[in-house]
């Protein structure tokens, strides 16, 4: 009788402890749930915003504000406040709608040209002129396409061909700024960085070194072109 009664008592004793096991299981699931809806302020940008642009910049000129997103929604290292890091700049570039990180900006002088690769990617820098350089309007972020023509190409027939599609423009300078390459003052000749696989910068000196080069401009939001079969003396009227 008396082992029942200790029995009886222990079973009651660990339902009691399974209650409030899951009371407070399920309180804190609770909070978690009413926490992750809480709206928290994180700077979000309000359009396409190129890398080197100040935090300030894109404050001042409406890149990017202060957006409540309920906490769950919130990205890792978000900016919640920019005290302290406003001279800061991009080092990527970032997609309208998307969350400000800390991990996305760094000091003025530590945001190199490195920060902005690609990663599996190498920059390779060409020189262009008003010609071969659509008319000196590629800009940081636009994507082009490299045509060459190599004289004589396969075969010994002299052939153009779109040799590399769809590259992503690093930097574009006119030897004085780092803007758009149709700002007056400029000297004839440009220098225009590309994101290339390394694979495609060693296309690409072989095709400057041996051949001659031109670029094309892809429209903005464009898919990937696809590329002709090529031309010859013998194509180039079909």
């Amino acid at each position: 009788m008396k082992t029942r009664i200790i029995l009886i008592l222990t079973a009651i004793v660990l339902a009691i402890i399974a209650t409030g096991g899951s009371l407070i299981y399920l309180q804190s699931l609770r909070s978690e749930v009413v926490q992750g809806n809480q709206n928290v302020r994180v700077l979000v940008a309000n359009k396409t915003v190129t890398p080197g642009t100040s935090v300030a910049e894109m404050l001042n000129q409406d890149l990017a504000s202060f957006t409540q997103v309920p906490r769950r929604f919130m990205v890792n290292g978000a900016i919640t406040d920019t005290r302290g890091i406003d001279q800061e700049v991009l080092t990527v570039a970032l997609a309208k709608g998307e969350q400000v990180t800390d991990q996305k900006v760094r000091p003025a002088g530590g945001a190199g040209l490195s920060f902005r690769v690609p990663k599996g990617l190498v920059a390779a820098t060409i020189i262009v002129d008003e010609a071969t350089g659509v008319g000196g309007e590629v800009a940081a972020g636009d994507r082009v396409s490299v045509v060459a023509t190599f004289s004589p190409g396969p075969g010994g027939v002299d052939t153009t061909h779109v040799l590399l599609p769809n590259i992503e423009v690093l930097a574009a300078f006119n030897g004085a700024q780092k803007t758009g390459l149709g700002q007056s003052g400029g000297t004839q000749k440009k220098t225009v960085t590309l994101a290339l696989s390394p694979a495609d910068s060693e296309k690409l000196v072989f095709a400057v070194d041996k051949g001659h080069i031109w670029l094309t401009l892809e429209p903005a939001g464009s898919g990937p072109p696809t590329a002709g079969p090529g031309r010859t003396i013998d194509t180039i009227f079909r």
